[in-house]
């Protein structure tokens, strides 16, 4: 059977199938209304019963909390008539528009009762007196109706406590029942909250029956209601019209004479258009596939249609196929080429390896080829652990879509090893999973390796040996000299008047000079430790650090001078080593008050401000004299001065100090001057791990 036959064939049957599914699907959508109906009933009813005991509950808890006034209590206990008239009788009648009111003591004798004789109200109360305890037996409340002469009343009762017993736990002090009518005004209301039509009769089995019409969407539903000894008293007969499924029947007559008009449409346009457009450019793109020949559809492809469109996808698909098989011969040439090992593995053996891998492992393809990996390997690697099982694991997790990258030691064909840098990646191609292994030579890497760690330990005990030759030596030098200065001073003393002028001058020179030299070694081992005696970085509040400094190592400086030390706003905390941001801010402050226009009160201000990469900037600011510009940069230097001890005393090394303090915090420190205005030497440390809050009052300036 020709294609344009096939073709029809399978309209006619899509057609068939069509009316069909349009036949069904109105049977199931009638059975889905039907469904649907049922649930409206169910949901009505539902409904009504809802608002039932939502009308009700007014009533319910007007009975439980009236029950629990201790002045309700009094009142019964004493027969009060003047306080039910007056607090029970306005809220029933003119608050709450109850019908009735009946109150008993614990005798059940009656105390007082009040109602709307023209709704139903009785004084007597229709129900016996021995059945209250019955009606209220584990209940807070009771619930049941009365027949009156104005129709069915509802009643809700509850036995009367004290409010010191809200658990009800004690002997009941009375009885309170109080009632509504179910009359026409209260139906309304009840049909408006609902949207029924509501009808009360006396309670008759045949008014049971379900008069429910799907056909004619009417549902119809009854609720019983029960007297206090639990028999049915009254029915409440409902009903709403369900108007949507008539205009469903109605809507699906003419929706079967615009289907069929429509079906008979289609179906003709369908088979034109199968005869002329469609049997034609299928045979040109037939007759192109079997011969491998694009000139079939050259034409087709300028048409603005599917075909013309499937045509230009044949001719795209004839050029991809020719540029795909040029980039597999770029991609065999690239794996052919590349300078590592590239080995295809299916499950745990090698399918496929390039020129690289032979070179490297010094064995011919068909000595690689269908071989497992771990037959490369020693029995065990550097760890200890044998190569299979480990191989294996590495293997599973790749399989498992997890790449793995990892060192490991190879064995060449020889039996020779080498170090190397191993790489799995799982790719699927079909239905297949294969793993790509990538091994690179890092033979001379890990020599290079082995050698920089042999030179870094070289390195550390050539430091430690200069740092202990450091801590030798000081050492060493203070002790002549504390003999030259302790000598020199008892010289000074046993010679005084007896020596010329200029001798008595050189001596103090001597005497001087071993003062300063120890000073100097002072400077170096503090220099020294800075390395040596380092601490772990912890959280700290620099505020706490300046206010030390302030009272204990540079108090006497501050009172001679009589100096302002100023901190504007709180500092941040920092993470540091405590001991040496103290000595850092120490050395800091001190050349602050020290380098001091001798006209002047010396004042040094502490701020700060955040600097980039979770740093803080320190600046600290005072009056002084100043710095040259063209010694800023050299004042960090060892030894370097620029005054002379007359005018200044210093030994040139505690700049240095802080330098070295600040890049172990891999921070930087700088100076800004103007000479004669003063100084603003600033330092970055890193900013605290765990925020703080600071304890100072922000914007509070601290003054001494």
């Amino acid at each position: 059977m020709k294609i344009g036959r096939k073709l029809i064939a399978v309209v006619l049957t899509v057609m068939i199938v069509f009316t069909s599914v349009v036949l069904l699907q109105r049977y199931l959508e009638v059975k889905r209304m039907c469904t649907i109906f049922n649930e409206r009933k169910q949901t009505t009813i539902a409904n009504f019963a809802q608002i039932v005991e939502m009308v009700n509950k007014k009533l319910e808890t007007y009975a439980i909390e009236s029950t629990y006034w201790d002045e309700m209590v009094k009142a019964v206990e004493n027969k009060d008539t003047d306080w039910f008239k007056s607090s029970v009788e306005q809220i029933v009648l003119t608050a709450n528009n109850y019908n009735g009111v009946w109150i008993f003591n614990k005798d059940k004798t009656p105390v007082f009762s009040t109602g709307t004789e023209e709704k139903g109200f009785i004084p007597e109360f229709p129900i016996p007196a021995e059945t209250f305890d019955l009606l209220l037996d584990g209940k807070v409340v009771c619930h049941f109706f009365i027949k009156t002469s104005k129709g069915f009343m509802e009643i809700n009762g509850a036995k009367i406590y004290p409010g010191s017993d809200p658990a009800r736990q004690t002997t009941p002090r009375g009885y309170f029942f109080a009632g509504k009518l179910w009359d026409t005004s209260y139906i309304t209301n009840i049909a408006k909250m609902t949207s029924l039509n509501i009808y009360i009769y006396p309670y008759d089995e045949k008014l049971l029956e379900d008069e429910s019409n799907f056909q004619e969407g009417k549902i119809f539903f009854t609720h019983t209601f029960c007297g206090w000894d639990k028999k049915p008293l009254a029915i409440v007969k409902a009903w709403s019209e369900f108007t949507q499924l008539k205009a469903i029947n109605k809507a699906f007559t003419q929706d079967m004479y615009l289907f069929l008009g429509f079906a008979s449409t289609l179906l003709a346009i369908i088979l034109y258009v199968i005869v002329k457009w469609i049997n034609r450019p299928l045979k040109l793109i037939s007759e192109t596939l079997a011969k491998d020949d694009t000139a079939f559809i050259k034409k087709l492809q300028e048409e603005k249609s599917e075909f013309g469109d499937v045509a230009g996808l044949i001719s795209k698909f004839f050029q991809q196929r020719d540029i795909l098989n040029e980039n597999e011969q770029k991609y065999k040439m690239i794996f052919d080429t590349a300078n590592d090992s590239i080995l295809l593995m299916q499950k745990d053996k090698y399918i496929d390896c390039n020129e690289k891998t032979l070179e490297l492992f010094g064995c011919t393809r068909e000595q690689i080829l269908n071989s497992q990996p771990y037959i490369f390997s020693p029995p065990r690697q550097p760890d200890g652990r044998d190569s299979t099982e480990k191989a294996l694991e590495y293997i599973k997790a790749a399989i498992a879509g997890q790449p793995q990258r990892f060192e490991w030691l190879h064995w060449r064909y020889d039996k020779s090893t080498f170090d190397a840098e191993v790489s799995l990646n799982t790719f699927t191609m079909g239905s297949q999973n294969y793993i790509q292994t990538i091994v690179r030579d890092i033979s001379k890497h890990k020599k290079a390796e082995a050698e920089m760690k042999r030179l870094n330990y070289n390195l550390e005990e050539a430091n430690q040996e200069l740092r202990n030759f450091v801590y030798v030596a000081s050492h060493d030098l203070r002790e002549p000299l504390r003999k030259i200065t302790a000598f020199g001073g008892m010289l000074q003393k046993s010679l005084k008047n007896k020596l010329l002028e200029e001798d008595t001058e050189n001596l103090g020179f001597m005497i001087e000079g071993a003062h300063r030299m120890n000073k100097m070694i002072e400077g170096l081992l503090a220099y020294s430790k800075v390395s040596t005696k380092a601490h772990l970085p912890q959280d700290i509040d620099l505020n706490e650090i300046v206010s030390q400094l302030r009272e204990f190592e540079l108090s006497v400086m501050i009172e001679e001078m009589q100096a302002v030390i100023c901190v504007p706003n709180p500092l941040p905390h920092i993470h540091v080593d405590v001991t040496q941001i103290r000595q850092l801010m120490q050395n800091l402050l001190a050349n602050g008050l020290k380098f001091h226009k001798p006209d002047a009160v010396p004042q040094v201000f502490i701020t700060s401000k955040p600097a980039a990469n979770g740093m803080v900037r320190i600046e600290i600011t005072d009056n002084g004299i100043g710095i040259k510009p063209e010694y800023l940069q050299s004042i960090f230097t060892m030894f370097k001065k620029l005054h002379t001890p007359k005018d200044y005393e210093g030994t040139g090394i505690g700049l240095t100090i802080c330098k070295k303090i600040v890049e172990r915090f891999c921070g930087k420190i700088g100076v800004e001057s103007i000479p004669g205005i003063g100084s603003t030497f600033w330092f970055t440390v890193p900013s605290a791990v765990t925020s703080v809050a600071s304890e100072h009052t922000a914007g509070k300036a601290d003054n001494i």
